[in-house]
């Protein structure tokens, strides 16, 4: 009886070691995704190639409108495409978003501007 309550607390020691460290991994690879948006975006604010920047003007837009087009990409939400150009310091915006969730709309749109695998 003693020995299979070791055994019991030793499997659950060695589940919850092996359950610890997948969700630590799988929180390394967000972190590590949504830095490599931030560093992206970045790059793009850097260079000047930025099209969320380079798209159209907000006070362009129709508060009816659903969708932004931007040239070379292609239509974004409205409503995405304002949180992200509204905020002066939009790559630490987009990081937030990304390290909060990956399936975020801003970290979606993000991952298409940059091409980002998850």
């Amino acid at each position: 009886m003693k020995k299979t309550i070791i055994t019991f607390f030793v499997i659950l020691i060695l589940f919850s070691f092996f359950y610890f460290i997948y969700n630590y991994t799988a929180l390394l690879q967000t972190t590590t995704a949504s830095e490599k948006i931030y560093r992206q975006c970045l790059a793009s604010m850097k260079n000047n190639t930025c099209v969320i920047m380079l798209g159209p003007q907000l006070e362009f837009l129709k508060t009816t409108d659903k969708n932004v087009l931007i040239a070379g990409f292609g239509e974004v939400e409205t409503r995405i495409y304002r949180q992200i150009r509204d905020n002066p310091f939009m790559c630490d915006e987009v990081k937030s978003n990304c390290e909060s969730n990956l399936n975020a709309p801003v970290c979606l749109l993000a991952q298409s501007l940059y091409e980002i695998k998850k």
